[in-house]
């Protein structure tokens, strides 16, 4: 008789086996993550029953489900895995889309907290020459703001993930700041010291940057960042760009261009003004009361923009999309995102397109606008004075002076917003 099962439940107890082993020589935490991949416990024991199955068809074995055996093999490595999981060793990691090919040890890293060491304050003096700084950091949150300040002043904490004591106060002790000037440009780098097996991969430690700079002072801010939080409020600044891979960019009260990127996580901007620019892979953007401006693009995102004042330029893959405010130019491309846009004031012309998702337009009902609309096999419906066609609508409000166009292959919805 074939068991099915049996190879499954022996593999699991050698991968939880082996992950211990591992934590214990090269001081690493394998063990407590196997729990997030428990869905391959299901495709080790499909696959097993194919080849079972195959194995049936030539000599004719009757074949059983070897029930008994990957219960014990799972109830003992739950066992295991619980008995050595560390409290909040994979904070940070919930949410995320996707890792953009990070080492999967250098974001628990950035977002565990570990043994903390605060590093002495830096002070860096900041002249009228200075006209850009550039900030580089690869894990950790990073926060800017002015404050009562003759100087530039960035304190330090570093977090070491690591059970030694002594061993950490070595890897914070050697993780440093640098900072130089070159020409009209302030660079400021972390250098962290590495630590861990050189067989798993070397890991870096967290270090937390809060920087504080004169309040008159202003600059041009280019901010990169890896893994981790930036957070940047009422600067001086006739441009701000920040960048992350795996994280959260929020900014408050921004004036002049700025523009925002990163791969998994979120992106926020609230009372900004000017040039807005956001990019994202994977995640959720947010922009309340941006006065200006705004261009989005993003692959899969919930996007939500409130209370905006100006044009709107976005494009994107999949997510939805949800839009309020006194809107100028607005033009939104994607393939399947839902569209939901509410104007309570419409001073240019629209083009909304959704190849495939819902498009909700709301409109004021003594605005001046005129209304071209194209559906595909789900429903036209409105309660504004417009014609109502299978696959189409138009029609004029006030003198017409702007064009409000919205094609979908889904459903199409134009309301009054009085």
């Amino acid at each position: 008789m074939l068991k099915v099962g049996r190879y499954t439940a022996a593999l699991v107890l050698i991968v939880v086996g082996g992950a211990l082993l591992i934590d214990k020589l090269a001081d690493t935490r394998l063990t407590p993550g196997l729990a997030e991949w428990w869905p391959v416990l299901f495709i080790m024991l499909g696959l097993e029953y194919i080849w079972c199955n195959k194995r049936q068809s030539q000599d004719g074995r009757p074949q059983r489900l070897d029930l008994g055996g990957i219960i014990f093999s799972v109830m003992i490595a739950a066992i295991v895995i619980v008995s050595v999981q560390v409290p909040g060793i994979w904070k940070g990691l919930e949410g995320f889309k996707g890792l953009g090919g990070t080492n999967i040890a250098s974001i628990v890293e950035a977002f565990s907290d570990g043994k903390k060491f605060d590093k002495e304050l830096t002070e860096i003096p900041v002249t009228a020459d200075i006209a850009q700084v550039r900030l580089v950091n690869t894990n950790g949150n990073m926060t800017i703001k002015p404050g009562d300040v003759e100087r530039m002043e960035i304190s330090l904490t570093v977090y070491v993930n690591t059970e030694n004591e002594d061993d950490a106060a070595k890897v914070a002790e050697a993780s440093r700041l640098e900072h130089s000037v070159a020409g009209d440009t302030l660079e400021i780098r972390t250098v962290p010291r590495e630590y861990g097996s050189q067989l798993l991969g070397k890991r870096r430690p967290r270090m937390d940057l809060v920087i504080t700079v004169p309040a008159g002072f202003r600059a041009a801010w280019d901010v990169e960042l890896t893994n981790g939080h930036i957070e940047a409020s009422k600067l001086l600044s006739s441009s701000f760009a920040a960048k992350a891979v795996n994280g959260e960019i929020s900014v408050k009260e921004l004036s002049g261009t700025v523009e925002l990127r990163a791969t998994n996580g979120q992106v926020k901007a609230e009372n900004t003004e000017g040039q807005l620019s956001l990019h994202l892979s994977n995640g959720s953007l947010e922009v309340s009361g941006h006065r200006g401006s705004a261009k989005l693009n993003a692959m899969n995102a919930e996007t939500v923009i409130a209370r905006h004042s100006g044009d709107i330029d976005m494009e994107m893959i999949n997510g939805s999309i949800w839009v309020d405010g006194e809107l100028g130019k607005v033009r939104t491309q994607s393939v399947s995102a839902s569209v939901q846009i509410a104007a309570s004031r419409i001073s240019g012309d629209w083009d909304i397109g959704s190849e495939h998702g819902k498009i909700n337009l709301t409109l004021p009902a003594d605005g001046n606008y005129t209304v071209e609309g194209e559906g595909g096999f789900g429903s036209i419906q409105s309660n504004l004075p417009l014609t109502v066609a299978k696959k189409s609508i138009t029609g004029s409000m006030g003198e017409g002076t702007y064009r409000v166009y919205a094609h979908t292959k889904g459903a199409l919805q134009i309301q009054s917003a009085n």
